[in-house]
């Protein structure tokens, strides 16, 4: 077998039909056959590239690329080489066939879906940029979100301790004032009013002193209070806003990417075109330039399936009469109730009396 012949064997012609063609004929089909390699390669990428998209799972996106590579071999191989002219029809029916429309249409659908991930594949640098962005502006969403009710109770326990803190360092300022002044009148003792005013001032200092025990209460409660809603914040942070951020690091954003992409509808519904024709080529081929030979296959196919059938219902015959010999009633086999039998197509007259 010649190397055409077994890129046409590839998909889907008969090699026992291919045998009966001229070396012209069978070299026509395999161009058909290697129109179909881009079209496959182009499926099985996109395929894989696009499940990859949204699931960032590569064995997963190898399954997939092999199945829809497969999906297609087994479409071509019904739209070049298989569901050609029955048997029943007539010959002048395969010497003038031409491929199925409706494998046309599959094909068409197919080439713009398949065409959707090879666009944002050759733009991916060029939206990492927005995309980058988004993942961003989606991160720095939640985590206000998250950690809102935390910051705002952090943010007012810190005013608070800002308050106690304030309202003990003038508190003790005064004391050291106090302390001071005392320390004044010490040095000046024997004077008129001295004693007076030292027992005036060592009783504001023990008024600033006592003061001084609920501030530092409430310092050490405004304190713990900050350090509560500080530990909350951080939770917050490490429990969800972290798991969030490093599930958007790998997410690759399709739908915002599709958006992008058809924000320029010209150039993606060219390069759709160019995928889509692709993909009908190997049926543009099979169609054109190979058509003869297509032709002569379906022609050749057409005999020998015709021939099978024939051969067939001829033995079946000559089983049935063997079988009924062995009735002593047995006269004749009756003709078939077709003229054209087997194909049964025509009825014949007189109920198949022979």
């Amino acid at each position: 077998m010649t190397l055409s012949s077994r890129v046409a064997t590839g998909l889907g012609y008969d090699p026992a039909v291919m045998q009966t063609l001229t070396v012209p004929h069978v070299r026509a089909l395999a161009v058909v056959a290697w129109c179909a390699l881009p079209a496959l390669v182009v499926v099985s990428a996109s395929a894989a590239y696009g499940t990859w998209l949204a699931s960032d799972v590569v064995p997963l996106a190898a399954v997939v690329g092999v199945s829809a590579g497969l999906y297609l071999v087994n479409l071509l191989r019904l739209s070049t080489a298989g569901g050609g002219v029955a048997p029943h029809e007539d010959a002048v029916r395969a010497r003038s066939w031409s491929p199925r429309v409706v494998p046309l249409v599959i094909l068409a659908v197919l080439g713009g879906f398949f065409a959707q991930p090879l666009l944002l594949a050759s733009l991916a640098r060029a939206q990492d940029p927005a995309v980058d962005e988004l993942r961003g502006a989606l991160v720095k969403m939640h985590e206000d979100a998250a950690v809102f009710h935390a910051r705002d109770a952090l943010r007012e326990a810190q005013q608070n301790l800002d308050k106690v803190t304030q309202r003990r360092e003038r508190v003790v300022a005064r004391l050291a004032a106090n302390t001071a002044e005392q320390a004044a009148l010490q040095a000046s003792r024997g004077q008129d009013g001295v004693e007076v005013e030292q027992r005036v001032l060592a009783a504001a200092a023990e008024e600033y002193r006592a003061q001084l025990l609920p501030l530092d209460r409430g310092l050490e409660d405004a304190r713990r209070k900050v350090e509560h809603w500080t530990g909350a914040a951080q939770r917050v942070l490490s429990d969800d806003v972290a798991p969030y951020r490093e599930h958007l690091a790998h997410s690759h954003f399709l739908l915002r990417r599709v958006q992008l992409t058809w924000e320029e509808p010209v150039r993606a519904a060219g390069f759709s075109l160019m995928v889509l024709l692709l993909l009908l080529l190997p049926w543009l081929a099979s169609a054109s330039v190979s058509r003869t030979a297509v032709r002569a296959y379906e022609t050749a196919r057409w005999s020998s399936t015709r021939a099978l059938v024939e051969t067939a219902f001829v033995h079946a015959r000559a089983q049935e009469e063997q079988a009924l010999r062995a009735w002593k009633t047995f006269e004749v086999l009756r003709a078939p109730l077709f003229v054209d039998a087997p194909y049964n197509t025509q009825p014949r007259g007189g109920g198949g009396h022979g």
